[in-house]
């Protein structure tokens, strides 16, 4: 799936999903890889994908999957996955660990409001809109089956805990690195905890991009800088209060699959 136009013929005025879909089709070339980084609802991507196709905008090849729309947080494929990753068996069970790292308080806590929403959600009593941008330890437990779930753990990015930054991340699920707009600001904060983190083994970093409601330029500052994040992948996490935030974490979590 590729675009068959260059982005600059393209019209600036248009829906954000629009922008959004077609910011995603610089990066990714497979249906199932826009339909999963999107922060808009499946359905709403594979509709507007199908419009791009039919104005000539995009071209799709014969055979690309497109996956069907699903209502969990992970679809059953995906839990497999993930169980056989753990390594879970009968009686001993084993969480998943996931770190949580930002390029300030404020991203944080939007993050966190987000995963309020989500089912199986257990907040450790340490978790609130007060958490410290200096605080090390874990925020959370999500649920996803009896014996199956994930830890998610809050590492700072300051300097005087980078010794214990590879410490934390071994035997990670993956790490998420929060941040907003410039895009070049939060990458430059988050650059020392990545670069640390890059080199273990299986190690899944993703960039989350928080949108916030009528923020402007965005696309275009992603395009300009998009290269700063190397390896990693890039995610977009919409703000807005009318968006399904389940919805909108899908995509998030998926990337953090082995």
């Amino acid at each position: 799936m590729t675009l068959r136009v260059r982005s600059g013929e393209l019209p600036s005025a248009v829906h954000p999903l629009t922008q959004e879909v077609l910011l995603l089709l610089e990066l990714y070339s497979q249906v199932g890889e826009v339909v999963d980084h999107a922060s808009y609802p499946d359905y709403q991507v594979l509709r507007t994908l199908q419009t791009l196709v039919q104005r000539g905008i995009v071209e799709l090849r014969a055979g690309a999957p497109v996956p069907a729309p699903d209502s969990g947080l992970f679809r059953a494929s995906q839990l497999r996955r993930l169980r056989e990753w753990t390594g879970i068996r009968s009686g001993a069970p084993r969480d998943g660990k996931l770190l949580i790292a930002s390029s300030s308080p404020g991203v944080t806590r939007d993050f966190l409001h987000l995963l309020r929403t989500v089912p199986g959600l257990v907040p450790h009593p340490r978790m609130g809109d007060g958490l410290a941008a200096h605080s090390l330890g874990p925020i959370a437990r999500l649920r996803l089956e009896d014996d199956l779930g994930i830890e998610l753990l809050h590492v700072p990015v300051t300097a005087s805990y980078a010794p214990l930054w590879p410490l934390a991340g071994h035997g990670a699920l993956g790490s998420l690195l929060l941040m907003d707009g410039p895009v070049a600001d939060g990458v430059s904060t988050l650059r020392p905890f990545s670069d640390a983190l890059r080199s273990l083994p299986r190690s899944r970093l993703v960039h989350v991009l928080m949108v916030r409601p009528g923020e402007v330029g965005l696309a275009e500052d992603v395009r300009q800088n998009v290269e700063l994040m190397e390896e990693s992948t890039l995610c977009l996490l919409p703000l807005e209060r009318r968006r399904d935030p389940l919805e909108s974490l899908r995509g998030v979590f998926s990337r953090l699959l082995p």
